[in-house]
Parts: C-alpha cells; structure tokens; sequence
C-alpha cells in the first residue's frame, strides 16, 4: 500500500516543483493589510502548497480516527480471546493426561475373594434353583 502511495505522489510533487519553478518571479506580491513589503511568488506557491499538504494529512487523520479505534478495539477483544483460548488448551491437556493416567492405574479389584465370590454364586444358585422349582 506504502508503494502506490509513493507512486502516485511523486508525479504531484514532480507537477508542484515544475509550476513553482515556472512562476515568474520578477513581480512579487504585496500583502499591504499585514505587510507593506513584496514577498516572492515561489515563496508564496511554495507555502501554499506545503500548507495543503499538511491539511490533507490532519484530514485524512481525523476521517481514519474510527477506524483506528475500532481496531484498537479489536486487538484488546484478540487478545482476550487468546488468553481464554490458551486456558482452555491447558484446560483440556490436563483432562487429557488425567484421561490418560486412569487408563494407565491398574483396575481396582473387588474386596470380595474368588473363593467368596464363589460361594456367594452357589447360594445364588441355589436360591433361584428353588424358586424355578416352585
């Protein structure tokens, strides 16, 4: 964007060099509310046009203003948003590795013996053996 800046005001300053160098210089302007003394037309011609220029640059500044604030505003949101992202990554990495280390312990057994267990599955058996006899 600089670039096509520069290319299409070099041919306005090259056109604004030109018209002050052409100017005639032989007669020169005498302000006589303020001043009582000739001033030169280059001088004149190029305060003008350096007047301009800053004018156009305060313009321009104060026509992007919204836009400047709205991506301040933007950025304070982005980062905002990145601090909150980051946490949540680090939320879900250490669910992960809980996941992983209850995958990784050993199942806890049963208090119950395999002898206990079966003696219980006989009386079980029994019991509904009964029942299905009734």
């Amino acid at each position: 964007m600089r670039f096509l800046h520069y290319i299409l005001m070099l041919p306005l300053v090259i056109c604004a060099a030109v018209v002050i160098y052409l100017a005639d210089s032989a007669s020169g302007i005498t302000f006589v509310p303020f001043f009582n003394e000739e001033f030169n037309v280059k001088v004149i011609l190029a305060l003008v046009l350096i007047f301009g220029y800053f004018c156009g640059r305060l313009n321009s500044w104060f026509v992007y203003a919204p836009t400047r604030r709205d991506l301040r505003l933007q950025k304070k949101a982005n980062k905002a948003l990145h601090k909150e992202h980051n946490k949540l990554n680090e939320t879900v990495t250490g669910l992960q590795q809980d996941i992983t280390n209850m995958k990784a312990t050993p199942a806890v057994s049963s208090p119950v013996s395999g002898a206990t267990r079966g003696l219980l599955a006989e009386i079980k058996n029994k019991f509904s053996a009964k029942k299905g006899n009734s």
